[in-house]
């Protein structure tokens, strides 16, 4: 009888957690052979919600919940799960976020879904301030420890000089030293599985990719005019406009992406709506007062948070998603928007190259009028048809397959190796 554990804990609900859920829920019941248990790790309180979210009823009589109590900071550390894993009988741990507990009594693999703030760290949302603010003065203190355990012994830790911030520094030493002791890493992408092998130093036959994917049964080239037409009058929205979804972390550049349709205004007298899809909370203020810094308050809606079912017409409705990061770990706004058949216009940077390949609209990364440009052709005169679906590239269920069998493999290679 082989134990998976599936950890779906995360610091806030955001992607990571998404990425989670979808695997489970495209989970084919017939890929877990009938020796094999399954149990989801949870925080407190979650397991209800996780198994309503799944909706799977085959998978929920075969799925079993354990919630860690002890454990509900950034830093991974729990005597409580370190015990049920022996207790448990657990033959491999997998979690779904980059930082698990480094003490774990079993072989364990973690997914990395970016390197983004190690390769630009000036972008990085979690300064140390930030840090002690969100989680407290005793877990920084507890992250300095770890850096001061970690780094004499951490081979290439150089590459990370002393005066940087600690957070940074705890990030760096933690994804390298649990990305040596792992059984394996999941990542997100060819491109970040690119960047893990360079910036931790782990041999590329270590890192497997499981790429995640748009929800097909949701996200589709048809359309369906009537809801399309009832989520635009509902915002108030009359097209052509542009799409943003996604958080406000500073990768995404929203400020850079102000600053471009304050230019578009001011040469060509252009002033395309701009549609806010995303839950911006403490960002929020910020946001506002750029918007009304380069005068584009009649131009920028915030529509919040909105539920899939909208999102899909918003897509449908949209002239093109737009995409201004810096860097991606894999995009999922932009395979959700080609999955409909809605045009993308994107950084000229390697993960997009990779996920949205010939089907997408490219500016250079830093090329304010060559934005600019695009914008303003979508605007006037529309674009020719690129965008085509690509689910057939990107599946949850060709996902969630290769997850499990990787994860058994991994399972009958550590239980030989034991033996």
């Amino acid at each position: 009888m082989r134990h998976l554990a599936f950890d779906l804990r995360t610091t806030h609900y955001s992607g990571i957690y998404r990425y989670g859920i979808s695997l489970l829920h495209a989970l084919d019941i017939g890929e877990i052979p009938g020796d094999c248990r399954l149990t989801a790790i949870a925080w407190p309180g979650r397991s209800r919600a996780i198994a309503d979210e799944l909706d799977h009823p085959r998978l929920a009589r075969r799925l079993r919940f354990a919630e860690v109590p002890d454990d509900g900071g950034f830093i991974r550390d729990s005597p409580w799960l370190r015990d049920w894993l022996i207790r448990a009988g657990v033959d491999l741990y997998y979690s779904i976020h980059y930082i698990v507990d480094p003490l774990l009594p079993v072989p364990y693999l973690l997914t990395i879904h970016d390197l983004i703030r190690l390769k630009h760290p000036n972008l990085s949302t979690y300064t140390d301030a930030a840090f002690q603010a969100k989680f407290g003065r005793a877990e920084f203190e507890q992250m300095r420890a770890a850096c001061e355990r970690i780094g004499p012994d951490m081979h290439g830790v150089e590459k990370v000089p002393a005066g940087k911030e600690v957070f940074h520094r705890y990030f760096w030493a933690m994804n390298r030293q649990l990305a040596t002791q792992c059984a394996g890493v999941v990542t997100v992408s060819h491109t970040v599985k690119r960047d893990i092998a360079q910036i931790l130093d782990v041999p590329s036959e270590k890192i497997d990719v499981v790429s995640g994917a748009a929800d097909g049964g949701i996200f589709r080239s048809q359309q369906d005019r009537d809801a399309i037409a009832r989520v635009m009058a509902q915002h108030g929205l009359k097209s052509p406009f542009f799409l943003f979804v996604g958080l406000a972390h500073k990768r995404k550049r929203l400020d850079w992406l102000f600053a471009v349709l304050a230019q578009l205004k001011a040469e060509l007298a252009l002033c395309p709506p701009l549609v806010m899809v995303g839950d911006y909370g403490a960002y929020q203020g910020e946001l506002e007062r750029l918007v009304s810094a380069y005068a584009l308050e009649s131009q920028v809606r915030f529509l919040g948070r909105v539920d899939d079912d909208e999102l899909v017409n918003l897509y449908h409705g949209a002239t093109a998603l737009v995409i201004s990061s810096v860097d991606e770990g894999f995009c999922l706004p932009a395979v959700e928007a080609l999955t409909c058949g809605t045009e993308v216009i994107v950084p000229d940077i390697p993960i997009m190259n990779e996920v949205v390949g010939d089907q997408g609209w490219y500016y250079g990364r830093d090329d304010a009028d060559s934005l600019v440009r695009l914008l303003a052709e979508a605007y006037t005169a529309g674009f020719p048809h690129r965008a085509t679906p690509i689910q057939s590239r990107f599946s949850w269920p060709t996902s969630a397959q290769r997850l499990m069998r990787l994860l058994l493999a991994t399972a009958d290679a550590k239980a030989r190796i034991a033996s």
